[in-house]
């Protein structure tokens, strides 16, 4: 793990905002979060989220949630 990214204003974007940048720096191929959940509390938000940084970066998102 390189990174914990975390939003202390909910509704801010700026910890997603750097995640995105971070993640097209170092070429990362895979980033896990705990639950989609992490991302936002909506489906849709989640979705519109997941989508921006799998397009944005190339990289695939892991959810632990998918394991347990």
């Amino acid at each position: 793990m390189a990174t914990v990214f975390h939003e202390y204003v909910p509704g801010a974007q700026s910890a997603f905002a750097e995640l995105v940048e971070a993640v097209k720096h170092a070429e990362v191929k895979h980033v896990v979060v705990a639950s989609y959940r992490e991302l936002a509390l909506k489906r849709s938000l989640q979705n519109a989220m997941l989508a921006h940084l799998t397009y944005a970066t190339g990289a695939e998102v892991i959810s632990l949630d998918e394991y347990s």
